[in-house]
């Protein structure tokens, strides 16, 4: 028998259970960045002109490792990881029972393998 590349085989129960984790952690993270960019909306109605510490880093503004608009890019951070958690879940609820997932090197990058 000759194997070229990396395969491995994952039973469905374990791929299912896979995705299942990787769809959780995904919406956790999207729940976390929307209630940051919830928490960065309030702040702004209650303080529109912040001050920075020595560093420059506290506030909001274009200095605060943030896009231009921090608001924007974690409601995008979160809509990524909301899609990313859809995936997973539907793959998680849609695993064929009883068989075995062969896999190649390039899907455990896709399955969040190793992460």
């Amino acid at each position: 028998m000759e194997i070229k590349g990396i395969e491995l085989e994952l039973t469905s129960s374990d791929f299912s259970s896979h995705c299942a984790r990787r769809a959780e952690f995904h919406a956790q993270r999207a729940r976390e960045y929307l209630t940051r960019a919830d928490d960065l909306r309030k702040m702004r109605r209650e303080n529109p002109n912040p001050t920075y510490d020595d560093d420059n880093t506290v506030g909001y503004g274009k200095s605060s490792n943030y896009a231009d608009n921090p608001v924007e890019a974690l409601e995008k951070l979160s809509a990524s990881h909301r899609q990313r958690a859809e995936r997973f879940r539907f793959m998680s609820e849609h695993a064929i029972g009883g068989c075995v997932y062969r896999l190649e090197y390039a899907h455990l990058a896709i399955l969040e393998i190793g992460v």
